[in-house]
C-alpha cells in the first residue's frame, strides 16, 4: 500500500479530498491529515508518508516551505493544490520537483492522473533504490578501477588500455605480457604493485563495470551481454556477475 498525507487548512477540502476518493483503487491509505504546514511537517517526519497531498497558501507555514523542510530529510513524492493560480508559486513548485501541480477546483479525472503519476513515481524511486542496495559493489567497482589508472608505469598504461580494446576477447596475462614484450612474472608482481589486483582480478571487474551498463538496455539477452564482455559461458559469467555483486545478471536486469 502507498502511504498518503493530506495537507490542507480548509476542512471542507481536506474532508472531502479524503472521504470521497477510492483510495483502495490506487492501493494508497491515508496515514494523517493536517490543517496546516507545521503540522504536516511533523506528520511527514514521523511517518515518512509515500505521496504528500498539500495546498501551498497555509498558516503557520506554506506548503512550499514545509516541503523544503522535508526534503532535508527524506524525498516524497508531492503533489501542490492551491486556489492560487500564480506563476511564481508555480515556478516555485517545479523547483521543488513536485509530480504534478492541480489548480482548485479540480475534479475527478485529474487527480486520478495525478495519483498515477505519484504512484508510478514511487514505484521508480523504489527500484532505484532496490538496485543501489542489492548492488553496492558497482559504485565500488567503478571508483577502484578509476583509482587504477593511476600509475604512471609505461608497462601499466599500456596493460590498461591493451585490456580496455580487448576486454571483449580472451585475454589474461599471458596475451598481455607477449604484447608488451615483458615477462610474466614481471608484469604480474608490477601490476599488483600498481593497481592492487592481479591481472585476473582487474580483467573480471573491467568486465563486469560494462556489463552493468548493457544490461540497462532492455533489449539485450544476458547470453549477449557475456559474449560482448569476454565470456563464452553464461553461466559461468552469470556465477561471476553474482559473485561479486551479489545478485544475478538476470535479476539486475528485470529490476533496471
Amino acid at each position: 500500500m502507498y502511504r498518503v498525507l493530506v495537507v490542507e487548512d480548509e476542512l471542507i477540502v481536506r474532508k472531502g479530498l479524503i472521504m470521497t476518493t477510492p483510495w483502495d483503487k490506487y492501493s494508497c491509505k491515508i496515514i494523517g491529515e493536517a490543517k496546516n504546514g507545521k503540522e504536516g511537517l511533523d506528520l511527514a517526519l514521523k511517518f515518512k508518508p509515500d505521496i504528500i497531498i498539500t495546498d501551498i497558501k497555509m498558516p503557520v507555514l506554506s506548503g512550499i516551505e514545509m516541503i523544503e523542510e522535508i526534503r532535508k530529510i527524506y524525498q516524497p513524492v508531492v503533489i501542490f493544490i492551491t486556489a492560487f493560480n500564480d506563476f511564481e508559486y508555480a515556478k516555485k513548485a517545479i523547483d521543488l520537483r513536485i509530480i504534478d501541480y492541480l489548480l482548485k477546483p479540480f475534479d475527478d479525472e485529474q487527480l486520478d492522473v495525478s495519483l498515477k503519476k505519484a504512484i508510478l513515481k514511487v514505484n521508480e524511486k523504489s527500484l532505484l533504490k532496490e538496485i543501489k542496495d542489492i548492488n553496492p559493489e558497482i559504485e565500488s567497482i567503478n571508483k577502484r578501477l578509476s583509482l587504477s589508472v593511476n600509475s604512471k608505469h609505461n608497462n601499466i598504461v599500456k596493460s590498461l588500455e591493451y585490456i580496455d580494446e580487448n576486454y571483449n576477447k580472451e585475454i589474461n596475462i599471458s596475451s598481455i605480457s607477449e604484447h608488451l614484450k615483458v615477462s610474466e612474472s614481471y608484469l604480474s608482481h608490477l601490476f599488483k604493485e600498481e593497481t592492487n589486483y592481479t591481472v585476473l582480478e582487474y580483467i573480471t571487474l573491467y568486465r563486469l563495470s560494462k556489463a552493468c551498463l548493457l544490461l540497462k538496455d532492455p533489449n539485450i539477452r544476458i547470453h549477449e551481454v557475456a559474449s560482448s564482455v569476454g565470456y563464452k559461458d553464461q553461466r559461468y559469467f552469470s556465477n561471476i556477475f553474482k559473485k561479486h555483486l551479489g545478485v544475478t545478471p538476470n535479476y539486475y536486469k528485470e529490476k533496471l
